[in-house]
């Protein structure tokens, strides 16, 4: 068993102190420095920002885990494991969170996606294909958890012990009674997370196709300065959401890894956990600068120019 990266939990607790004053600087620009041009897209903003600060929040201060795949096993070292609230609600609760971020930004490229298509399509924003699409991914997103919750193990000494026996390593405390095995077989981890993620890669790239489609098109239902303006903005929000997405592909790409082969590095099971935290701080730090507005505030800030709650009027977003 390897020791891991020294100092984790404060790692993971000092990730905060970025976090917090990031969001919270992307928060209000998107509610007070927003132009006209955006109009209800602030608010697809604003709630990919608000799911954002909760993910961060909930990783590195209220839960704070650490895995030890390819064991489904963990430790949690947050504020929700001293005030003594059950392992199975937190983990409800960070699989939760996480999956609602994750509808948060495929709300906001399906609005985009909406705002391009012609009125008429069948996925327009009002049409009822859009609505059974979201019934869908809510459904997936609110099952992703529940079936390792409902299955764990009840009698954990036991459980461990059939796992002892299975797995060549295990850590030296893992029949500490802090340590949580979720599951004695990654099943009911890996299947509802491989559904859900092979799910938003059918959906999100069928949107962004389509929609580039759509403003590359000779023929349009669009004015040139409205085609131009929706190119932008999509632009922006793909970039905005794919990086962090990229950003994501090292740890999650391992703990697969991990759980398939069996294979145990202590260090990367940390490093993924601490990346994939942070790729929250690395979204919002690629929005500020994509769109005008943001950016013009933020260098207000860096020239000691702040005004609060002025506006920029600017019309462009780039």
């Amino acid at each position: 068993m390897q020791d891991g990266i020294p100092g984790y939990v404060i790692v993971l607790h000092s990730c905060t102190a970025i976090s917090v004053p990031v969001n919270l600087l992307a928060i209000f620009c998107i509610t007070t420095q927003s132009s006209n041009t955006m109009k209800q897209y602030k608010w697809y903003l604003l709630n990919v920002q608000i799911w954002i600060f909760l993910t961060d929040i909930i990783l590195f201060a209220l839960i704070a885990p650490r895995f030890y795949f390819p064991l489904i096993a963990g430790t949690m070292h947050g504020i929700f494991f001293h005030i003594g609230v059950p392992y199975d609600v937190q983990t409800i609760i960070g699989f939760g969170t996480g999956v609602g971020m994750l509808s948060a930004c495929i709300q906001t490229i399906q609005y985009r996606h909406s705002k391009i298509v012609p009125p008429n399509s069948i996925l327009a924003r009002s049409s009822r294909i859009k609505a059974f699409l979201n019934f869908v991914r809510y459904f997936l997103f609110c099952q992703v958890s529940l079936p390792a919750v409902i299955t764990e193990p009840r009698n954990q000494i036991e459980a461990k012990m059939r796992v002892a026996e299975k797995y060549q390593f295990y850590p030296d405390f893992f029949f500490d009674p802090k340590v949580y095995l979720l599951q004695e077989t990654p099943f009911f981890v890996f299947v509802p997370g491989s559904v859900v993620i092979f799910y938003v890669f059918i959906e999100l790239s069928f949107y962004i196709l389509q929609s580039f489609h759509q403003l590359n098109k000779t023929n349009s239902h669009m004015s040139e300065r409205t085609k131009m303006l929706q190119k932008k903005y999509f632009i922006c929000i793909c970039v905005q959401v794919l990086i962090p997405f990229l950003f994501c592909i090292f740890p999650i790409g391992f703990l697969c890894f991990a759980i398939v082969s069996g294979y145990h590095v202590q260090v990367w099971n940390d490093m993924a956990v601490i990346m994939f935290g942070l790729h929250g701080t690395v979204a919002t730090l690629v929005m500020l600068p994509l769109y005008q507005p943001y950016r013009n505030f933020c260098k207000s800030l860096l020239c000691c120019a702040f005004r609060p709650f002025s506006r920029v009027q600017s019309l462009t977003v780039m």
